[in-house]
């Protein structure tokens, strides 16, 4: 009878075996030997979140606001990040454009900038002066929901 080659599948099985060993003889040396193993794996994460870059803070008073989850402050829009608001045009989303006038028109807001953008749009999370999140006031309000 001629050889036969096994079958890919059982080539994924076996590496996949030899992983979860590996993993689990790695994790027991992290355990189970001196505490400077252990150490170790901590000081490599904040290296690693060291390499991270510094969120940039925007600092200033609110000139415009566009609607429900999106402001201004000088020329930097911001969209407020994990709120879901309903479009201007319609009628929550004009209530959702009203209730965040009333809320920011005017004041001095520190923004956390993520890095990314959303179209023209700076997206970031905003704190009020007295420390509460903009984001979380309007949905205590009800106006607007989370953005999953």
């Amino acid at each position: 009878m001629p050889f036969r080659r096994p079958r890919r599948h059982v080539y994924v099985l076996l590496l996949s075996i030899a992983g979860v060993a590996g993993l689990g003889f790695l994790l027991g040396l992290a355990y189970w030997t001196e505490p400077s193993i252990g150490d170790r794996l901590a000081n490599l994460r904040s290296v690693v979140l060291s390499w991270l870059p510094e969120p940039e803070i925007v600092k200033g008073r609110v000139t415009h606001v566009r609607d429900g989850d999106t402001i201004e402050i000088g020329r930097v829009a911001i969209r407020i990040a994990d709120l879901d608001c309903a479009e201007r045009f319609t009628a929550k989303g004009k209530i959702a454009t009203r209730v965040m006038r009333q809320l920011v028109s005017n004041k001095v807001l520190s923004c956390e900038l993520e890095g990314r953008k959303s179209y023209d749009r700076e997206v970031g999370t905003c704190y009020l002066p007295d420390g509460r999140d903009v984001a979380e006031v309007l949905i205590e309000r009800d106006v607007c929901g989370r953005w999953w």
